[in-house]
């Protein structure tokens, strides 16, 4: 855990210098940030949110000890993108096949990040590069903020499965579920995404809801209002045996 602090406070000492898009073809370096950006719920949740959507199967498949440097940048509006590994820790990959697939899913993760609070300068909001290391395999935990931590499973053999309706993945199953089931409240325009994290519990039932980001009330309390009535899933499974996960689900309000 002292490497990860370290590299982590690096990461912050990377960030200080920050570039902001001026036009299309100028950028401004700017040698100080007045105050670096947030990621919703603070610096503990941004390892919460991870934690919580990482396929462990996938990350852990490899025993070999590997850094992963991830470089992004979180815009002046809050959305993180133009997500890349610039950095591997060795740099030396035995199965090469197992790291692009641990590429892809770190990269997968992070890009379903919801909206940071952006950085500030002279009172505006900018954009800035943020680093994160990612160590795999991924044994040690960073997050403290859910309630029912000690009694989580944040590293199951399998994860918790949406097994209802038509769809090849997990993900296109409940995107199914709540496009099919949202009513868009009337007389609002507001367009984005809303994230909900819950807890499947051992008998599949979703609990302790909170939101981890939020859109506008109506389409917040609509988004809790669809997830809170999903049917239940397929819980974790740790050793054969059901046990509680978290998943974060992302409800998108956009026009056709």
């Amino acid at each position: 855990m002292r490497t990860l602090v370290i590299l982590f406070c690096f990461s912050f000492i990377i960030n200080l210098r920050t570039y902001t898009q001026v036009n299309d073809s100028t950028d401004i370096i700017i040698d100080f940030i007045e105050q670096m950006p947030i990621f919703p719920g603070g610096f503990d949740s941004i390892w919460c949110f991870i934690e919580s959507n990482f396929r462990y199967d996938i990350i852990n498949a490899d025993p070999q000890s590997i850094m992963y440097v991830v470089k992004f940048v979180i815009d002046s509006s809050g959305v993180a993108r133009d997500f890349n590994i610039i950095a591997t820790i060795p740099n030396i990959v035995i199965n090469h096949h197992i790291d692009n697939l641990k590429r892809l899913e770190i990269l997968r993760v992070l890009e379903l990040m919801p909206n940071w609070e952006p950085a500030r300068q002279l009172d505006k909001k900018i954009s800035c590069w943020y680093t994160i290391p990612i160590r795999t395999p991924y044994t040690e935990f960073n997050c403290k903020q859910f309630k029912d931590k000690g009694n989580i499973e944040y590293r199951p053999d399998s994860l918790a499965q949406f097994k209802i309706g038509k769809g090849k993945t997990n993900q296109e199953r409940v995107n199914n579920f709540l496009y099919n089931n949202v009513v868009w409240p009337t007389g609002y325009e507001c367009t984005g995404r809303v994230s909900i994290k819950c807890i499947v519990e051992k008998s599949g039932q979703l609990t302790n809801f909170k939101f981890v980001q939020r859109l506008c009330p109506e389409f917040d309390m609509e988004a809790l209002r669809i997830v809170k009535m999903m049917p239940n899933w397929h819980p974790a499974l740790k050793n054969n045996k059901p046990v509680r996960s978290i998943v974060i689900i992302p409800i998108l309000f956009r026009l056709q």
